[in-house]
């Protein structure tokens, strides 16, 4: 008897942990692979972000290169 009750509280304990990460189709979340996608596009975005503030940084620090500031003359005393 307490082999059969145990058996049916797995299946029970099984079939509320499946329904808990399944689909209205039946389909695991996982099987599908969308928490992977979710995270793949926002690894993506940081990725892009990050080029792009590094260019961004770059050209911030490196135009000015091109655009000289005028030069200051310096005359001393002795000749």
């Amino acid at each position: 008897m307490s082999d059969t009750a145990d058996n049916t509280a797995r299946t029970e304990q099984q079939t509320t942990r499946r329904s808990r990460r399944t689909l209205e189709s039946g389909h695991s979340l996982l099987s599908r692979g969308e928490p992977q996608i979710w995270l793949i596009g926002g690894m993506l975005a940081v990725c892009i972000i990050m080029i792009v503030g590094l260019l961004a940084l770059i050209l911030y620090r490196g135009l000015p290169a091109f655009w000289p500031q005028p030069v200051h003359w310096l005359v001393l005393n002795d000749g």
